[in-house]
């Protein structure tokens, strides 16, 4: 029987290229709170997990609900299949929004979450102009004058 790897993590013919766990893991701002988290009281709820794949230049979307903790706006989400280590992310983006709710009393509180994905800040900044040289120097350039 093959054992789970990732590229770049097993030794070469002990392992089928790629296979994994179909267990979805997510992580927001770098710790897990998939399947095998390490509070199990702080969670992603179980089937709670929507992806909203969009055409063109559509932004990507997800939506999830969380107990045990209170996720911020702006946080990174990523969600990988079979390992949160695997470089094949099925969805990242930011914390969109959070809606905060109970079950029975406030103790029992829940919240739901919506992540976009980075497409649309992609236009945030335009820039424009007449630039000779390397790739290289060239995007030393644009960084500078973005980021100064």
């Amino acid at each position: 029987m093959p054992l789970y790897a990732q590229s770049g993590i097993a030794r070469s013919g002990a392992t089928r290229s790629n296979y994994h766990s179909p267990i979805g893991c997510l992580s927001i701002a770098g710790v897990h709170y998939g399947a095998g988290r390490p509070v199990d009281s702080a969670k992603v709820l179980h089937g709670t997990l929507s992806i909203s794949d969009q055409l063109h230049e559509a932004p990507n979307t997800a939506r999830f609900r969380t107990q045990g903790f209170t996720p911020v706006m702006g946080q990174a989400v990523v969600v990988t299949l079979g390992s949160q280590n695997n470089l094949d992310r099925r969805f990242a983006g930011r914390i969109l929004t959070v809606d905060q709710g109970y079950t029975g009393t406030p103790a029992n509180y829940w919240h739901d979450v919506s992540v976009i994905d980075p497409t649309w800040g992609m236009n945030k900044r335009q820039v424009s102009g007449h630039y000779t040289g390397s790739a290289t120097t060239i995007a030393e350039t644009l960084i500078g004058r973005l980021s100064g």
